[in-house]
């Protein structure tokens, strides 16, 4: 399946711009979100570090820490291997 394949939603043959700004507003949609998992992992970091936040309520809440750091990655992680794999096929 080529490129064009993908971008050719209704198989005429034609990419039309509809079927343009589909797939733009597709790629757009997953950078947005990469980056928003990308500030929010900041964000709180930074928010974990002031001393607002008490030693004591970030070890009991270590093992859900563990997991949002995780998910975030992840979600940037997989972002960047897919717009790597799809800008290379």
């Amino acid at each position: 399946m080529s490129n064009q394949d993908t971008i050719d939603l209704n198989g005429d043959g034609n990419i039309s711009k509809v079927e343009e700004q589909i797939t733009e507003d597709r790629f757009k949609n997953r950078r947005r979100m990469a980056w928003m998992a990308m500030v929010s992992m900041t964000i709180y970091t930074a928010i974990l570090l002031t001393p607002i936040i008490e030693t004591t309520r970030i070890k009991a809440l270590e093992n859900i820490l563990d997991m949002f750091y995780i998910a975030m990655a992840s979600i940037v992680g997989a972002y960047m291997g897919f717009a790597t794999w799809a800008r290379k096929k």
